[in-house]
């Protein structure tokens, strides 16, 4: 099984969102849940550094959610045009 559509919204730092992530590694393995990596992605809204990517996500400045996409200002304005 697969999980696409994940939403984790965290105030934090990359350290604080690497071990977010790892737990959310254990627990998926625990369920038999596979976290598609791929089709995932960090929306860095302010505070996080300037990395490319955290525990293998990529950290995005727009990402589609439940079909709305979403920009990294919390803007929909793409959507809506």
């Amino acid at each position: 099984m697969a999980t696409d559509d994940l939403a984790i919204i965290v105030e934090g730092n990359n350290s604080l969102l690497s071990n977010i992530f790892n737990i959310l590694e254990k627990w998926s393995k625990l369920d038999g849940i596979k976290v598609n990596k791929n089709k995932n992605g960090i929306i860095a809204i302010k505070g996080l550094e300037e990395d490319v990517e955290i525990e293998g996500y990529p950290i995005i400045t727009e990402y589609k959610y439940l079909g709305i996409m979403i920009d990294n200002k919390l803007r929909i304005s793409k959507h809506i045009g």
